[in-house]
């Protein structure tokens, strides 16, 4: 089916039953689509015939849909988590990601982390990570792909410094500081910027912990570090309030998470008010599997024409071809682009 009826059909096909019309759409896409695009064309035919319903095939599909996104924004909406084991807990963080608009997310403790796993279960942000000093120590800090970031080198474990581009330039500063850290609060100065943020899990109660807080508190007024702590408690173990954020130079709303995790600490979410710049995507509609696929699926939809019901079938079938070229679209970052050179060429190499 294409979406013109005077159009020329993809290919014409004269087999009856559905398993035979299956065998047969696969094995000439095999032969007249690129590798790339015959994968695509099977996932889209497995999720198309494995979902019980029409609704629930949409659903599936609609994750896929992209809106288009400003090319700046006028905040950050960040999350700092002690997960306590990154390996344990990274469903959890997929859930937190699904369920809040996150640009950038800090992971404390998060152990020694198969980092290639990772990049591919968080195929949306770019990651940095900095390795602690003891098998249960780390920290990740995950940013969303459109977001311009470098990374500023730092040696001391537990720390990850990375800097977002936008008007300006914010300095992020991700810190695990462990009851047996090797290392002091004066060895973070040189990372301080005039604009400048640090999440973290500080093992320190301002309220409670006396000389400790004494100490964390003098450097950070040394150095003009506002501190801004959450409402309520974040070791779930102890009470005390031991996850929060010093900030220079900009401020910053906080609040502890209040849904439920695994871990033993309740994360932290942060706004931070900064002009950053998107970096604007590509993308590419693989056309030939969405002809395909919509000549596959005519006869499904020739039966669901009811003039009964006109109005709805004429619904489902505009949301199935939003939702296919959806499906059937990737996107990519234009700094990563190669052009492909033709089969013609590259016989010459």
């Amino acid at each position: 089916m294409t979406l013109s009826r005077l159009a020329k059909p993809f290919f014409f096909c004269i087999s009856n039953t559905k398993t035979c019309k299956r065998n047969f759409f696969l094995c000439k896409a095999k032969e007249r689509l690129s590798e790339f695009d015959f994968n695509l064309f099977s996932s889209i035919l497995n999720e198309w015939e494995t979902n019980v319903s029409l609704v629930s095939c949409f659903a599936s599909w609609r994750k896929f849909v992209r809106t288009c996104e400003n090319s700046n924004s006028s905040s950050l909406h960040l999350l700092s988590f002690n997960v306590r084991g990154l390996e344990q807990r990274w469903q959890d963080i997929l859930l937190l990601i699904s369920s809040l608009t996150l640009d950038i997310i800090v992971l404390l403790e998060t152990g020694v982390i198969d980092l290639s796993f990772h990049e591919k279960i968080f195929s949306n942000f770019k990651l940095f990570y900095q390795k602690g000093e003891n098998r249960n120590g780390g920290v990740l800090v995950l940013v969303r792909q459109v977001i311009q970031v470098s990374r500023i080198t730092c040696k001391i474990p537990n720390v990850c410094v990375i800097d977002i581009k936008g008007d300006n330039e914010l300095r992020t500063i991700g810190v695990y500081a462990s009851e047996s850290k090797t290392w002091t609060w004066e060895d973070l100065s040189p990372f301080i910027s005039k604009k400048c943020v640090i999440y973290g899990d500080f093992n320190v109660d301002s309220m409670q912990d006396g000389k400790k807080a004494e100490v964390l508190l003098n450097w950070a007024d040394d150095y003009y570090l506002a501190q801004i702590p959450p409402d309520t408690s974040t070791s779930l173990r102890s009470d005390r309030v031991i996850d929060y954020a010093f900030a220079r130079g900009i401020n910053i709303d906080i609040q502890t998470y209040k849904g439920n995790t695994t871990s033993d600490h309740l994360p932290i979410i942060s706004v931070i008010p900064f002009q950053v710049n998107y970096q604007k995507l590509g993308k590419n509609v693989h056309w030939k599997v969405f002809s395909l696929f919509s000549e596959y699926t005519f006869s499904f939809w020739e039966v669901k024409w009811d003039l009964t019901s006109l109005d709805d079938t004429y619904n489902d079938y505009i949301q199935f071809l939003f939702l296919l070229s959806a499906r059937c679209t990737t996107y990519f970052h234009p700094d990563k682009y190669r052009s492909a050179i033709p089969v013609e060429l590259r016989i010459f190499w």
